[in-house]
């Protein structure tokens, strides 16, 4: 339980403008759009790009930390992910 509340004492409203902000501010990023979402059991995002593609990125945390960011690009592995 601690390792979801330390996502949200950012909040994922926070996080999504963050990332956000990063992409307005490098316009070398393709533009995209983006939603919180649980990800393989892990608090994450959903992310739709200008093609149309999807990825999702998730958090694992421990100790209140995150330990890893996953991130799945592959559209065979996310036929069944909507946004």
């Amino acid at each position: 339980m601690a390792a979801v509340n330390a996502l949200r004492r950012y909040g994922a409203d926070k996080i999504l403008r963050f990332l956000a902000g990063i992409t307005r501010k490098n316009p070398a990023l393709p533009a995209m759009q983006m939603r919180a979402a649980t990800v393989n059991g892990l608090a994450g995002f959903v992310m739709r790009e200008e093609d149309g593609s999807l990825d999702t990125m998730a958090f694992e945390h421990r100790d209140g930390r995150i330990v890893a960011i996953y991130v799945v690009r592959n559209p065979d592995k996310l036929r069944h992910v909507r946004f």
